[in-house]
């Protein structure tokens, strides 16, 4: 099967992204991550990392396709985990596509105890 625009643009951002050392795992999420995306489909990715310090939204276009980069710094992600799981469940639609450490797989097994516990 052909591959997308979208998926193409995503494995180049998570092969430049991987280069990082700050970067601890990466996700994409949205209609690419569930392999739906038509022909006006933007491209969604999370990036975790070690050296940000706040939540960040950043909005790029590349071959004409929109990308919108979440940058979420590892420890308010890991504290919003632990302090709102219940808000927490978009994560578990996420697709990890990087994880060298295991951090999202940590995440995920958190979320899924809380979300079997509390349906």
């Amino acid at each position: 099967m052909k591959r997308s625009i979208q998926q193409k643009i995503a494995d180049e951002i998570i092969e430049e992204q991987k280069k990082d050392g700050s970067v601890v795992a990466i996700n994409i999420f949205g209609s690419v991550a569930l392999g739906l995306e038509r022909p006006d489909s933007d491209v969604d990715i999370e990036i975790i990392s070690s050296k940000a310090e706040e939540w960040q939204l950043i909005k790029k276009e590349r071959y004409g396709i929109k990308i919108d980069l979440e940058i979420w710094p590892k420890d308010k992600l890991l504290e919003r985990i632990e302090d709102y799981p219940f808000l927490s469940y978009v994560f578990l639609k996420e697709k990890t596509v990087y994880d060298p450490e295991g951090f999202m797989k940590g995440i995920m097994d958190i979320l899924r105890k809380y979300f079997d516990k509390h349906p």
